[in-house]
């Protein structure tokens, strides 16, 4: 059994901080105290590698484009959310969804975004946005969308593009907030170098 320590505060969310370097498939194991305890969401942290050898950031490869159009950001905001809710996130109810929208609008406005584009259609879209949290500078990935039907080195493609992507925002702490029953962005995360730290509970 896992041992919660003490609190995590962020926006929007309280976590409780884990005591255990644990992989998610362990996690999502630890069934008896997510039933007890109603666990809603899983705190991910990846240690940024910042390499001070700025050539080395300027050449690694990343196909993500930003976007600084608001009109552009919004449809394809829309477009990734429609889908997301009829997929990874179809488990959550219209009020939940309509938050999360409403949040995610506001982020398209004071974060970075970007994309990844095949021929014709959109692959990946990514927001992210600088916070300040105990003092210390963090990368917030408020949200990434991809494209469920590509090929796979299409995927480990967009892995690498956001690995390097990271590295160019020279911050060391990057975090992920994603809900429990996402389990498709649990190990998404995971592949990138993520780990859970902390979960947060639902309201009881």
């Amino acid at each position: 059994m896992l041992r919660i320590l003490d609190k995590i505060d962020l926006p929007n969310n309280e976590y409780l901080k884990l005591d255990a370097d644990i992989s998610i498939g362990k996690l999502l194991s630890e069934s008896e105290l997510f039933r007890f305890k109603k666990v809603s969401r899983v705190l991910m942290h990846l240690e940024n590698k910042i390499d001070n050898q700025l050539n080395i950031v300027k050449t690694a490869k990343n196909n993500l484009i930003k976007i600084d159009n608001l009109e552009q950001k919004e449809t394809i905001l829309e477009q990734t959310l429609t889908d997301a809710f009829s997929k990874n996130l179809n488990f959550l109810g219209s009020l939940e969804k309509e938050k999360i929208k409403e949040q995610l609008t506001k982020s398209i406005n004071n974060g970075h975004v970007y994309m990844m584009d095949g021929k014709s259609e959109v692959l990946a879209f990514l927001i992210i946005k600088e916070m300040q949290h105990w003092g210390e500078e963090k990368l917030l990935v408020a949200w990434i969308w991809i494209k469920s039907d590509i090929e796979k080195q299409e995927k480990v493609n967009i892995r690498s593009s956001l690995q390097n992507l990271f590295r160019t925002y020279n911050i060391k702490n990057i975090i992920a907030s994603i809900h429990i029953q996402n389990i498709a962005s649990l190990y998404f995360f995971e592949k990138l170098g993520f780990k859970p730290v902390a979960i947060s509970l639902k309201d009881i």
